[in-house]
């Protein structure tokens, strides 16, 4: 299960635990399956195909920022991770700063 939540969902680590959990399997075993599956994943490099299927030039604004970044979040990817992807997708002008 967590093999195919990241190779054909491309589903970050924490939602991945959580389905897992949600199947009833005990919070220890789904820890370790989940961290065998994501031992050799760079996250970042993860969230960045997530990004390729998504983007089609840079954010242009900090709606789609909030956007991106909430929709990343439900995918189980670290906030921190995420953040530091989502900025390096900004354009000249940083979207965060329009506000």
């Amino acid at each position: 299960f967590a093999r195919q939540a990241l190779n054909l969902k491309r589903r970050g680590r924490q939602r991945t635990l959580r389905e897992i959990q949600a199947l009833g399997i005990d919070r220890r075993v789904a820890r370790v399956a989940v961290d065998e599956v994501y031992a050799t994943v760079d996250e970042r490099e993860l969230v960045e195909r997530v990004l390729a299927k998504r983007l089609s030039g840079p954010i242009s604004s900090p709606a789609e920022f909030r956007r991106l970044y909430q929709a990343l979040l439900r995918q189980g990817f670290d906030s921190g991770t995420v953040v530091s992807a989502l900025k390096a997708h900004t354009g000249p002008t940083d979207p965060l700063e329009l506000e």
